[in-house]
């Protein structure tokens, strides 16, 4: 599933991430899930997967880049 940007409003933190967890969560614990965005979205899709105990063997989850500070 793709997810583009121009989609939300500019400045929008956090919509990534929500969308991404509303994926894996109808998604079975055995599927492979592939995750690149930003730093803070990868943080807690990363930590949702936890959560949910998904194998870590079935995923790739890493940041590409950093919102910078403000």
């Amino acid at each position: 599933r793709w997810l583009h940007r121009r989609r939300y409003p500019a400045g929008a933190k956090g919509i990534l991430a929500e969308e991404a967890k509303k994926a894996v969560a109808s998604i079975e614990d055995d599927t492979f899930v592939w995750v690149a965005c930003e730093k803070e979205d990868v943080r807690s899709i990363r930590a949702f997967l936890k959560g949910r105990g998904h194998d870590k063997k079935q995923m790739y989850v890493a940041w590409y880049w950093e919102q910078p500070s403000a």
